[in-house]
């Protein structure tokens, strides 16, 4: 059972670093995200792992990598990262992933309809069952938060999720704005360890976006034909630590005029974080393990 919780809309957070000399904007000033701590339980999440590591029960010893950017755990401990069935992907050398509903290439930029797995259940988005419950109160929450509206029913419903999994101190997720071909809220939850995320706003002209008027809905007014590489930054960065079963909501400036990052371990110091306030004073870097689950619908005239 998923547990109810208030949105914050967002939060700020002791832990964030502020010895970076961009100007600091508190997290909650950003208009269309939102965060809510303790969105699913310690249960569920631990449920939703095993589904996610244990798949179709094979093991994949494919993914080994001796560059320190793609070190997996050398010890187990709560982590399933040295050993993990064969649903999870090493298709990028920072992380690893699964890809359920559409097939989004790092390379190339290109959304692929996924065919159904004979090893899971899906439904009829080819989202896996096992995710499906979790995938309507996400949805839920994005109409209590009133960002759909009639519409952008289509273009709002969830339809594609990748899941992220970050193993030991090196592993990451660069700095980007997601893909247009998704459309307008991006919705991620966490389990298994916290982590920092970083935001940096870009704008067209490179000047803050405070006078350009956005709903929650699609970034409305916002000129969407802009292709992302050509957004400039202004200089002005935010943070949030995004702790275990939260869920984060990505919608309106947020989604479309603030870039994020997830950085890994041993850059926390550089950006100005304390790893152990973030991770706890008894965790060990070479054991930690977090997996993200982000969820969202695919722009309908973009499909392929």
């Amino acid at each position: 059972m998923l547990n109810p919780s208030t949105p914050l809309n967002a939060t700020t957070n002791s832990m964030v670093g502020t010895r970076n000399k961009k100007e600091q904007v508190p997290v909650q000033k950003i208009s269309g995200l939102f965060y809510v701590r303790n969105f699913i339980s310690h249960e569920e999440s631990q449920q939703l792992l095993s589904h996610m590591d244990h798949g179709n029960g094979s093991v994949n010893t494919n993914h080994r990598s001796t560059n320190k950017n793609d070190t997996l755990l050398t010890s187990i401990g709560q982590s399933e990262c040295m050993e993990t069935p064969s649903p999870w992907k090493t298709e990028i050398m920072s992380r690893r992933t699964q890809q359920f509903g559409y097939h989004f290439n790092y390379f190339t930029g290109e959304l692929k309809k996924i065919e159904k797995s004979n090893s899971l259940e899906m439904n009829s988005l080819g989202i896996p069952l096992y995710l499906q419950s979790l995938v309507e109160r996400v949805q839920q929450e994005h109409a209590r938060l009133n960002l759909v509206n009639v519409s952008q029913i289509h273009d709002s419903c969830i339809s594609q999720i990748i899941l992220n999994e970050y193993c030991g101190p090196y592993q990451y997720i660069k700095k980007h704005a997601d893909s247009l071909h998704f459309g307008p809220i991006i919705s991620i939850v966490s389990i298994l360890q916290p982590c920092v995320m970083i935001l940096y706003e870009v704008s067209q002209d490179g000047l803050p976006n405070q006078n350009i008027t956005s709903d929650h809905h699609s970034g409305a007014k916002l000129d969407l034909s802009v292709p992302i590489k050509d957004l400039k930054p202004t200089g002005n960065r935010s943070s949030i630590v995004l702790e275990p079963n939260s869920l984060l909501i990505l919608s309106g400036l947020a989604r479309y005029r603030w870039k994020h990052e997830i950085i890994s371990l041993k850059d926390y110091e550089k950006h100005g974080f304390s790893l152990k306030e973030v991770i706890g004073t008894d965790s060990n870097e070479e054991s930690y393990r977090r997996v993200s689950i982000t969820m969202r619908s695919v722009v309908s005239h973009l499909e392929k």
